[in-house]
């Protein structure tokens, strides 16, 4: 009898998929990054693209940036992952102030948590 010997199918190379999740995270910063820099230099060219809003039509890609100054509640919660008390602090907070001046001011004048604030502060732009 003859045998036939078992040759396995080839394996199929997918891509690594941790080096891709980590890309993904650092072109989102660098987009940041670039957003941030833009808004500085220019606010209303920032406030044209719609640096911030992820809930107005955009073409813009800011990386997942949010503008504490005129985001609603939904953004606040569903993009920063605030709860619903700490959303609604934020905007009471804002509509006293008219506006915030620094990101700092969440935690000094909004009373948001330091944890929470670390969590969200590579996400937050003020225009």
């Amino acid at each position: 009898p003859t045998s036939v010997a078992y040759v396995a199918p080839p394996t199929q190379v997918r891509p690594d998929s941790n080096a891709a999740a980590v890309a993904s995270v650092e072109a989102a910063r660098r987009k940041r990054e670039e957003a941030r820099g833009l808004a500085q230099r220019d606010p209303q060219m920032a406030r044209e693209l719609r640096i911030g809003r992820p809930d107005l039509p955009r073409n813009f890609d800011d990386g997942g940036l949010v503008d504490l100054n005129s985001a609603p509640e939904s953004v606040l919660i569903q993009t920063l992952g605030l709860s619903s008390p700490q959303a609604e602090e934020i905007l009471a907070t804002r509509e006293r102030l008219e506006r915030f001046l620094h990101p700092d001011d969440l935690m000094n004048l909004a009373e948001l948590d330091p944890a929470t604030y670390d969590r969200i502060r590579d996400r937050i732009v003020l225009l």
